[in-house]
């Protein structure tokens, strides 16, 4: 069990699964988003939204239904589904966007049709080419190639699903709308008051200041969050 199996004990901490009840749990592929931002499909289906009652049964719906993460059929229950994607059962007409809540634990979020063609994603890294073209990494393990110079390491793109274009830019700066998605505020949200060093201070919609670090922000609009976030 090892290689496709995890114990639940040591399990990250913002899986929400029972961890006493059964010894393991399904290991997700590497690559993408870590454990801590991530769950294996097979997990969600089972332990998150009851659609089976085992991973064999989950085994079998995968190869004979259509299961879509960011509009892509999957057919491996240990993919990884990471913060942020959007998992789709065209058969049940049902939507998903994976979020976290107040406990710091990982949460579905039921989306409208209107929703679920997007998907903010951080930037991660900037890794630059040749002819002026740079690799932009993003959070979930998505990339994309650009001559636009304006992205920076800790903004957000807003991506289609349907094609990785680009449909929104939302900078890490002053003003701008926030989610925290680690630390003691995580689940917290509001707009930027000031950036110092890896430091950030954000206002919530109470008038509340929060400092948190810097990479706990995901900026997810100007405003407001384009997207529904968990309450």
């Amino acid at each position: 069990m090892t290689k496709f199996g995890l114990k639940r004990i040591p399990a990250p901490k913002s899986w929400d699964i029972k961890k006493k009840i059964i010894r393991f749990t399904i290991r997700p592929f590497p690559g993408g988003p870590n454990y801590q931002e991530g769950l294996a499909l097979g997990t969600i289906m089972r332990d998150y939204l009851k659609l089976v009652n085992t991973m064999r049964e989950a085994k079998h719906a995968v190869n004979h239904q259509d299961v879509l993460i960011n509009n892509h059929k999957k057919e491996d229950i240990h993919h990884i589904v990471g913060l942020m994607d959007v998992l789709s059962f065209p058969s049940l007409n049902k939507h998903f966007r994976l979020l976290i809540n107040k406990k710091g634990k990982l949460q579905l979020k039921e989306l409208s049709k209107e929703e679920i063609d997007i998907c903010p994603l951080k930037i991660k890294k900037i890794t630059y080419l040749k002819k002026g073209i740079e690799q932009i990494n993003l959070a979930n393990g998505r990339n994309i190639l650009t001559k636009n110079k304006k992205f920076k390491p800790g903004d957000t793109l807003v991506l289609f699903n349907k094609d990785n274009k680009v449909k929104d830019h939302f900078k890490l700066e002053k003003g701008n709308f926030v989610f925290l998605i680690s630390g003691k505020h995580v689940g917290e949200r509001g707009t930027i008051e000031h950036i110092q060093g890896n430091t950030i201070a954000i206002k919530t919609k109470e008038k509340i200041i929060l400092e948190t670090k810097k990479k706990y922000a995901y900026v997810l609009g100007t405003t407001k969050s384009i997207i529904q976030l968990i309450e």
